[in-house]
């Protein structure tokens, strides 16, 4: 049985480098980086990706709109997505 593989995409890249240090550290999981909209639609596609953790700031941007629409693909495609945001901070209290 192969690892989940889990894709973890953030532009500037804060997001990425500590999400896929933290899930390197065990290695039951296979982290890909991406840093684009265009690696992320591809990992997409691949549809080899168990899960994909995507920046807020990422998922909402015009740039992987525009890239999905480029492909004809859809958010749907991907079995998994989460999304990562951080919005006051009370909730880290």
């Amino acid at each position: 049985m192969s690892a989940p593989q889990v894709v973890v995409a953030d532009h500037p890249g804060a997001f990425r480098s500590g999400v896929s240090s933290y899930l390197a550290e065990d290695t039951r999981y296979d982290v890909v980086e991406v840093d684009d909209a265009d690696g992320l639609v591809a990992a997409g596609r691949a549809g080899t990706a168990d899960v994909i953790l995507i920046d807020s700031g990422m998922a909402q941007s015009a740039e992987l709109q525009n890239a999905l629409a480029a492909v004809g693909a859809s958010p749907v495609t991907w079995r998994t997505v989460m999304r990562a945001s951080y919005q006051s901070p009370s909730l880290t209290a």
